[in-house]
């Protein structure tokens, strides 16, 4: 399902619209149970720099299984420099909390914000179908429309 959704070469274990009242966000799931070698983990994540670049609306989330294992975790993400649109979360703080989980920063000036700070108000502007690649996309770019009507980011 997320086969060719970010690049040829990326497939993120989920893809998540999250809408609520307050806004919505793409997230990219990438979802570690502990068991894969650093090398492995920095590759896959280092596949995101360029898609994360394009698609200003987009954020990777880490989920992890343990708070060692999310410490661990944001050094690989730091290593690979995704910038301040990626973060990492162990399972049980986000099976707790829900939006308003406290997203471990990758940028390590950043406050730490929750779930719910990464929600930005809809943009979108077209009656483009639901569920259709060019409606993920233009979710992702924040939505938006040229003057004759065309997807634009």
């Amino acid at each position: 399902m997320t086969t060719k959704i970010l690049s040829r070469f990326l497939r993120p274990d989920s893809i998540v619209v999250l809408t609520t009242e307050a806004g919505s966000v793409v997230l990219a799931l990438e979802i570690d149970e502990g068991l894969t070698q650093m090398r492995a983990v920095r590759t896959k994540l280092a596949a995101y720099r360029r898609p994360l670049a394009s698609r200003p609306n987009w954020h990777l989330l880490v989920v992890v299984p343990t708070q060692l294992r999310a410490e661990w975790m944001l050094r690989q993400v730091r290593a690979v420099n995704l910038g301040s649109r990626a973060s990492v979360v162990a399972l049980a703080e986000l099976a707790e909390s829900a939006l308003d989980t406290v997203l471990q920063s990758v940028a390590a000036e950043q406050t730490p914000g929750s779930l719910r700070s990464l929600l930005k108000l809809p943009q979108r502007l077209l009656s483009t179908p639901v569920g259709s690649r060019a409606w993920l996309e233009l979710l992702a770019a924040g939505g938006g429309e040229t003057e004759n009507g065309a997807l634009a980011p």
